[in-house]
């Protein structure tokens, strides 16, 4: 049978798959009029995307509990990758942000960098200090960030999304990175939300 997280991280494959090629393909078919514009920085979004791909392909792995109970040193070679990916990511998103987006994108992307890096190296801290359920709530924060890539992608390819460009793109991402937090800290407190507390037998 099929299990909620297997689905949900092969729904993100597909989602990822169809990004790459509706979306960020311009770098490999150079005729789209993209790759005009981003010719300039087309080393620095080349690094960028290797690396984001590497934390998107890279973190459903931290969540496999086969893998971090039978392959220790996997699993934490693959974190250590995932978080070198996001060491990389973030800062060049930044940079691009700067020197080559609009400026109502800078803000929120200067965000979203931010929160990456935060939850990423709050998860690497908790693990060192050995407290293994806070280091998984922090990958899940972390992750929840790295999707934001997926998701507003997704979203902006919707017609209806789409044919209102920046004017839509930067209202959604600040929704995204709000939501990110928000629906991944409910998702971990749901059962205790909606536990009942009996009372102690006298």
């Amino acid at each position: 049978m099929l299990s909620f997280k297997r689905f949900f991280f092969a729904a993100f494959g597909c989602m990822t798959l169809f990004v790459l090629y509706h979306t960020d393909r311009f770098l490999f078919v150079h005729r789209m009029k993209d790759w005009g514009y981003y010719y300039s920085v087309r080393w620095w979004i080349v690094v960028h995307a290797l690396a984001g791909v590497t934390t998107l392909a890279l973190g459903p792995l931290q969540f496999s509990s086969s893998l971090r109970r039978k392959h220790p040193r996997i699993h934490r070679l693959s974190g250590r990758l995932y978080l070198g990916g996001i060491a990389v990511a973030a800062p060049i998103a930044v940079y691009l942000g700067f020197t080559h987006g609009r400026p109502s994108m800078v803000l929120p992307t200067l965000i979203q960098s931010i929160l990456w890096v935060v939850t990423g190296s709050a998860a690497l801290l908790a693990a060192r200090n050995r407290n293994f359920e806070l280091h998984r709530q922090w990958v899940i924060r972390s992750y929840a960030i790295t999707l934001i890539f997926v998701v507003t992608r997704v979203l902006m390819a919707i017609p209806a999304m789409e044919r209102h460009g920046f004017d839509a793109l930067v209202p959604l991402l600040w929704i995204l990175n709000i939501a990110a937090l928000l629906i991944t800290q409910l998702g971990m407190n749901w059962p205790a939300l909606f536990a009942s507390r009996r009372a102690p037998a006298p």
